[in-house]
């Protein structure tokens, strides 16, 4: 009898490369399937998990990574261009994407 258990598999993995505008910001998905349900998690380029930075950065419940739109005296290198990654896990292991660039257009004052 099967158990219907499956690895994490992305449905869409987040582009190598997102540009956005201060003004605007940006909304990145990252989903996977798999069984049990996989979590989603984004993390910085050296592994730690994403924190919220409220009013510049969160991860949405869904796995969604939104960037918020901000002032130009608000932004910040660490967090508007910098790598990330998105990676999913179940009990049956863990998938991840190789590292996605983010960076803002020219900020407007």
């Amino acid at each position: 009898m099967s158990t219907g258990a499956a690895s994490p598999a992305f449905l869409h993995e987040p582009p190598v490369q997102t540009l956005f505008s201060n003004s605007t910001g940006a909304l990145v998905s990252c989903s996977a399937s798999g069984q049990p349900r996989p979590s989603v998690a984004w993390t910085n380029e050296t592994g730690s998990p994403l924190e919220p930075l409220p009013g510049l950065r969160r991860v949405r419940p869904d796995g969604t990574l939104e960037f918020f739109p901000f002032r130009g005296e608000e932004y910040r290198q660490d967090v508007h261009s910098a790598r990330y990654r998105c990676r999913a896990s179940n009990a049956l292991g863990t998938v991840g994407v190789k590292g996605c660039l983010f960076s803002t257009s020219e900020a407007s004052h």
